[in-house]
């Protein structure tokens, strides 16, 4: 969230890249972009990704939020974790424009080749300021933020609570495979706001039904995206949490931001 911040605040344009994507993917969207600067982790460049890399980017600069060990013997210009730190904190003065570029988000290339989708800043505000309207976001709103960074709801959930000053909690994959432990951290970090895709709803509502205690209470919006939302999801959902409101949220990559529709629901109609 630090490196996300770190790029929108000068106007660069952020362009996540999944850490799951196969290398010929990762350089074919730098080819695509003429990216100059990758920002990622050193446990995550493996000496295949270097060498492919340097062989396509020469110029690329590689930065590295940790310690990178092998910086001298690297065949990229690599800034590592002892580089930042030296580096000024001063804000740059920068005067950002509602049209300039804010994000760029690649779809998934199931109907082709994956092709950027470009967010200036003003739709994304737009979105952002969206969210804090319709789920009534305050200082003490508690955002999970638990979506592939590849995904454009990912931006939302990272920024939406700190407009108003809230919290965002990330959650990692392992967490996430663990429906148990996740329902236990929603309890233990407050959570308000949580979002998931039905089919992952499907399975905390059968981990609540067989007896998963777990008290839910300060949840304040369920967002359900990404698929179909069945019906009898939503009476299961209202079944076990009555008093917790469903939004049925939509909205492709294509749409430019982020989420195009929400239909809050306060109760199951039968």
């Amino acid at each position: 969230m630090i490196s996300v911040l770190g790029i929108l605040t000068p106007s660069c344009a952020h362009v996540p890249v999944s850490t799951s994507f196969p290398h010929a993917r990762i350089a074919g969207i730098l080819e695509n972009l003429n990216g100059k600067f990758l920002v990622t982790q050193s446990t995550l460049l493996d000496d295949d990704l270097l060498t492919l890399l340097q062989a396509q980017f020469p110029r690329l600069t590689v930065i590295c939020t940790d310690q990178y060990a092998e910086k001298d013997e690297a065949p990229l210009h690599i800034i590592d974790a002892g580089d930042l730190a030296a580096a000024s904190s001063t804000l740059p003065e920068i005067e950002i424009q509602p049209n300039d570029l804010a994000y760029i988000i690649y779809t998934s290339g199931s109907t082709g080749k994956p092709k950027g989708v470009m967010v200036e800043h003003l739709g994304m505000f737009n979105h952002l300021f969206a969210k804090v309207n319709d789920l009534h976001l305050t200082d003490s709103s508690i955002v999970v933020q638990n979506s592939s960074v590849s995904f454009d709801i990912s931006i939302w959930q990272f920024l939406s609570a700190l407009m108003v000053g809230g919290t965002t909690v990330v959650y990692d994959e392992k967490l996430i495979f663990n429906p148990s432990r996740l329902v236990e951290r929603l309890e233990q970090d407050g959570v308000t706001i949580f979002e998931v895709v039905p089919s992952f709803l499907n399975v905390l509502l059968e981990l609540l039904e067989r007896g998963k205690t777990a008290d839910l209470s300060k949840l304040e919006f369920l967002l359900v995206t990404g698929e179909a939302l069945k019906s009898n999801l939503v009476e299961r959902w209202f079944m076990l949490c009555p008093e917790i409101p469903m939004v049925n949220a939509y909205g492709p990559t294509e749409a430019l931001t982020i989420g195009i529709s929400g239909h809050k629901i306060g109760r199951a109609h039968v």
